[in-house]
This record gives structure tokens, C-alpha cells and sequence, in this order.
């Protein structure tokens, strides 16, 4: 990563990073793709607070090309299988530093850009080899969550103090990344002090919730997705 720890383009495959790697189709219409608004909200921030977000696929396809034009991204590689070429390309193209770009991927084929990059995230259901090759899995999946988690702690460790000591000699980790694992850690530490928390509680709403289905009663729930 950058002396100055600051990642300046996230580059991102499509399918099985924005979309959860499954396709639905038929014999009489067209595939679809499934993905989540609170990824698409993730993305117009990122570009909202100066984060340069680029595409990088391996299909060659119109979906591609719509997918870029939902999320309003100018850069686009179509047929990209060399996705360690791709995004040299883009380093080329765009001016800016391999350690300042971090690049999202799932697959095996993602793993060569993976290593070289100032920072390589993999959400939790990638493959063995991204997995691998990934400075750091994420705790969200594919289409669920993942590239809204890889935004907020890019963005977390762009808004943390520039003077953050560096790291050991020697060490694998630059100092933003090492900040970046700090917020991991303290998130999962929350998350899992909650569950402690709250499970006595939930079981209890679940035993609640199931004696009163059994008995003939209604449930009604609401929920607010997006924004």
C-alpha cells in the first residue's frame, strides 16, 4: 500500500463479488442476477468520498455492460481473464499506483491481482486460492454484503490518522492495512459480545414465535431494506 496509506481505486469482479455468484434462467428469457441494494448504496458512496471504483470481468457480455451502467462506473474490462493484466491496465490507464488499489475477488483466477495489490479482499465464500492470496477475508459473502464491508474499511482507514506509526520492519502487513484488520477485530469482537448477549434472548423469541404458530396465531413482520 501507499506511504500515505490511502487506497485510491477498489476494483472489483462482477459475478461472485456484486452479485452472489448464481444465475437464474430459462429456456423462454434472459438470465438473471442477484445482488444487494446495500452493495449498489456502498459503491455511490465510495465514489461520493473520492474512491475511484473500476470493473473487471471475465464476461464478455451485455450484462456487463448494464451492471456498469447501473452503478454509474465508467471503467469497465469486459473479457477479462487475465485479471492480474486487467488490473495493471487499469493502473496504467488511471495513473495510479498498484499499492494504492485494492481489488476485490473470488476466484482462482482472481488470486495473481490479489497478491500484488496494495490490498486484496476476498468475501467469505470465495475459493480456496483467493481466500489464499487475499491480505484478508471478509466476513460478508458474495451479493450479501461483501463489497459494502470491503467500502467501510477502506474508507475507515482513509479517514484514520495520517501519523499512524509504521509497522515493523520486516512485516507483511503496510501500516493501513494493519489499521484496516484493527477495525476487523474490533467489529468482531462487538459482533460477538452481542451474540452472547442476545442469544438467551433470541431462543427465547424463537420459542415464543413457534408456540404461536403451532397454536393457530399469525406472525406479521416489517423491514426496510435499501435506501
Amino acid at each position: 500500500m501507499s506511504q500515505s496509506g490511502r487506497i485510491r481505486l477498489l476494483v472489483l469482479d462482477i459475478d461472485g463479488v456484486i452479485t452472489d455468484g448464481t444465475v437464474v434462467c430459462s429456456a423462454e428469457g434472459p438470465e438473471h442476477k442477484r445482488y444487494s441494494f446495500r452493495d449498489v448504496d456502498a459503491l455511490f458512496e465510495a465514489r461520493r468520498q473520492g474512491l475511484v471504483v473500476a470493473l473487471a470481468t471475465g464476461e464478455n457480455t451485455t450484462w456487463a455492460d448494464s451492471i456498469a451502467r447501473r452503478l454509474e462506473i465508467d471503467h469497465l474490462v469486459k473479457g477479462a481473464k487475465d485479471k492480474l493484466a486487467a488490473v495493471t491496465a487499469l493502473s496504467g490507464q488511471l495513473g495510479i499506483d498498484l499499492a494504492e488499489i485494492c481489488y476485490l475477488g473470488d476466484g482462482p483466477r482472481d488470486a495473481p491481482a490479489l497478491r500484488v495489490v496494495g490490498l486484496g479482499l476476498a468475501p467469505a465464500d470465495a475459493s480456496p486460492e483467493a481466500s489464499a492470496a487475499a491480505h484478508h477475508t471478509l466476513a460478508a459473502s458474495a451479493g450479501q454484503g461483501a463489497v459494502d464491508e470491503a467500502v467501510r474499511l477502506i474508507l475507515a482507514a482513509m479517514d484514520s490518522p495520517s501519523d499512524t506509526p509504521p509497522v515493523a520492519s520486516g512485516s507483511a502487513m503496510p501500516d493501513a492495512e494493519t489499521t484496516i484488520f484493527a477495525i476487523a477485530e474490533d467489529s468482531f469482537a462487538i459482533q460477538r459480545a452481542a451474540v452472547e448477549t442476545l442469544a438467551p434472548r433470541i431462543a427465547q423469541a424463537a420459542d415464543l414465535i413457534a408456540e404461536l404458530l403451532a397454536g393457530g396465531g399469525k406472525l406479521a413482520s416489517f423491514g426496510c431494506v435499501g435506501g
